[in-house]
């Protein structure tokens, strides 16, 4: 399936750039620009701006919750926990499961650990949801960390890196995505509102020397 770009370039140069010429060719041309920039910017603004290939840890964030995604070998594991302020315990969830099938992984030792500013370990305990773990987070200074897991289940042992964490006041990086977004979605339907106007008026270009050569 094509991406939006593609679709977009195929259409400036399959379609438009065969019939219009002048200042609608112009317009148009324009009116793909600002919409591509708008794809594109909202594409990064989403992913963080980070490479999510199938190794890499993904992580998301709420105003309430982080999200940290890891794939070590055939496990999958999905921790989760509310924003972490300094020298304070947090409670988290993790979830274990197989990548291929998706089935929940009980009976298994995961130790977390998060190195940064100071160290420290986190034993996870199975709860009676099958795959479902939880886990305290000890109180840590405030700083940059970085999350991996020691996984051992049926047999394996596995080491699987979920990322970066920082632990900050409460007026952290996820207020500052919020307010960001708040700028951004008026941003973006401001450009995609000036796009659609140039497309009219390419088209309506197009038609009046359509209609002045017929005369």
């Amino acid at each position: 399936m094509m991406s939006l770009k593609q679709n977009a370039s195929l259409l400036s140069v399959g379609l438009v750039r065969g019939r219009l010429r002048g200042p609608a060719w112009w317009a148009v041309s324009s009116a793909l620009a600002l919409m591509l920039i708008v794809f594109s910017v909202t594409g990064a603004w989403a992913h963080g701006g980070e490479d999510h290939g199938e190794s890499q840890p993904q992580t998301t964030a709420t105003a309430t919750e982080l999200s940290h995604l890891a794939r070590g070998g055939d496990l999958e594991i999905l921790l989760k926990h509310a924003p972490i302020a300094p020298d304070q315990v947090t409670t988290a969830r993790l979830f274990l499961s197989r990548y291929a099938t998706n089935e929940p992984v009980g009976r298994a030792r995961i130790t977390l650990r998060l190195v940064g500013p100071a160290s420290a370990d986190a034993v996870a305990k199975e709860s009676r949801t099958a795959g479902q773990y939880e886990l305290e987070l000890p109180p840590l200074p405030q700083g940059a960390y970085r999350l991996s897991a020691r996984v051992e289940a049926e047999g394996e042992r596995t080491e699987v890196d979920l990322g970066a964490l920082e632990i900050a006041p409460a007026t952290s990086a996820v207020t500052d995505d919020l307010s960001a977004s708040r700028f951004f979605v008026p941003f973006a339907v401001l450009t995609i509102a000036a796009a659609g106007a140039l497309l009219l008026f390419a088209w309506r270009t197009a038609g009046r020397k359509k209609e002045a050569a017929a005369v």
